[in-house]
């Protein structure tokens, strides 16, 4: 675990990372709310989802035009097939917080998520799948994993 914290550089790159972190786990948990409210208002999460992405596309246009980085997108053809799944997912992941939000409430999804993520990362990190660098799988991250599950179950009751 030091290893990974030396990676990051200075005290304060490690504090801004996990600052970062937070802020964009909360950001989840707005941006399920006002899309709960947005398909209230629209009566359709498949709707509330589109313009999620039409607005969040616009807004990251934006924001590559004035930092000049849109240059990028030239080469984007060059990535594999499967790199292009990414938007499929953004967009089954928004769509199903914005389904599930009415009916578990969002503290249950932000539980579930995080189980989700956390076993799917364990299996990614052992196998190196998609070519994310490896991390062996050891009995203190299984546990850790367990635990959030654990979570999740008392959670729910």
């Amino acid at each position: 675990m030091a290893q990974l914290w030396l990676n990051y550089g200075s005290t304060m790159a490690q504090l801004w990372f996990l600052f970062a972190g937070l802020c964009a786990g909360a950001l989840i948990v707005f941006q399920s709310a006002v899309n709960v409210r947005m398909s209230a208002t629209l009566g359709s999460p498949a709707t509330t989802t589109l313009i999620n992405f039409i607005v969040g596309a616009l807004f990251l246009g934006l924001v590559l035009l004035l930092f000049g980085r849109l240059q990028g997108l030239s080469v984007a053809g060059n990535a594999p097939w499967w790199a292009w799944l990414g938007g499929v997912a953004g967009a089954v992941i928004v769509l199903g917080a914005t389904y599930l939000v009415p009916h578990i409430g969002t503290a249950n999804l932000v539980a579930l998520l995080v189980s989700g993520q956390a076993l799917t990362a364990l299996a990614f990190d052992h196998f190196g799948w998609l070519g994310v660098p490896t991390f062996p799988l050891t009995v203190p991250r299984l546990l850790g994993v367990i635990m959030i599950a654990i979570g999740v179950f008392v959670m729910r009751r």
